[in-house]
């Protein structure tokens, strides 16, 4: 988790390396983090499929079900190219 951590520190607008970040921390039993983490990129008018997906994980995680059926349904939107 410290190399994702780094990652992000390095480069913050990376989506992909925060959302392997989110998945560590949501993998640990931190999903609380992992979703404050993710929020503020969810928001983006395009946001990157993996970053949705690891925020619906999280969400999942936190027992907030409904958000994160909403967050996946999203992320299925994603077109990648």
């Amino acid at each position: 988790m410290q190399a994702a951590r780094k990652a992000v520190e390095l480069r913050p607008l990376d989506e992909e390396s925060v959302a392997l970040l989110a998945v560590y921390l949501t993998q640990a039993g931190r999903p609380r983090e992992a979703a404050d983490l993710l929020d503020p990129y969810a928001r983006a008018s395009k946001p990157d499929l993996d970053l949705l997906t690891a925020r619906g994980m999280a969400l999942s995680a936190l027992g907030r079900r409904e958000e994160a059926l909403a967050t996946f349904a999203r992320a299925r939107e994603t077109d990648r190219s």
